[in-house]
C-alpha cells in the first residue's frame, strides 16, 4: 500500500507507471507528469494533446471518485505507454468494485446526473477503449491525428 500524500513514478522510454493514493489532488500531478511524458514522445497535433488529456483526466477522476471513493487509503495505478510517435495507451485502474460498463456505452446522462459523464468524454475523445471484465480498469488508445 502506498503512503497517503505519496507518488510512486517509474518511468522507461515507452512507458511512465503512477501509483498514487485516491485524492484529487493528485489528479493534476499525475496529468502533468503524463502530459509531459506524452509531449517527449509522440508527433500529435494541438487537438490530439486536448483529447488525450481530456480522457485522462476524467478516467482519473473516476477511478478517485467512482471507485476508490475518494479513499486516500486505496491507489489508483496509471500507465502511459508510447511505443509510436503516432499512438499513446493509457491504462487506469482503481481498488474499487468496479461497474458494467457495457450497460452504460453510448448513454448520454441527464444533465443533473453526475454519473457517466467521464464514460460518454472517454467515447468520444479516445480512439478505442475497453475496460476488464470487473470494471476496475480503463484501457484507451488515442491513433493521432485521427478522431
Amino acid at each position: 500500500m502506498v503512503d497517503p500524500g505519496v507518488l510512486i513514478v517509474s518511468e522507461t522510454s515507452t512507458l511512465l507507471s503512477i501509483t498514487f493514493d485516491s485524492t484529487m489532488e493528485n489528479v493534476d500531478t499525475v496529468c502533468d507528469k503524463a502530459l509531459a511524458f506524452v509531449l517527449d514522445k509522440i508527433t500529435g497535433t494541438r487537438k490530439d494533446l486536448f483529447s488525450i488529456h481530456l480522457a485522462l483526466r476524467e478516467g482519473l477522476i473516476n477511478a478517485v471518485k467512482h471507485g476508490n471513493k475518494e479513499d486516500p487509503e486505496k491507489t489508483v495505478n496509471c500507465r502511459v505507454i508510447c511505443r509510436t510517435k503516432q499512438s499513446v495507451a493509457i491504462e487506469i485502474q482503481d481498488q474499487g468494485k468496479g461497474f458494467d460498463w457495457q450497460g452504460r456505452t453510448g448513454i448520454v446522462p441527464d444533465c443533473g446526473d453526475e454519473h457517466g459523464r467521464g464514460l460518454v468524454i472517454i467515447q468520444h475523445y479516445a480512439s478505442e477503449y475497453t475496460y476488464n471484465t470487473r470494471g476496475n480498469r480503463l484501457i484507451f488508445r488515442k491513433h493521432l491525428g485521427r478522431c
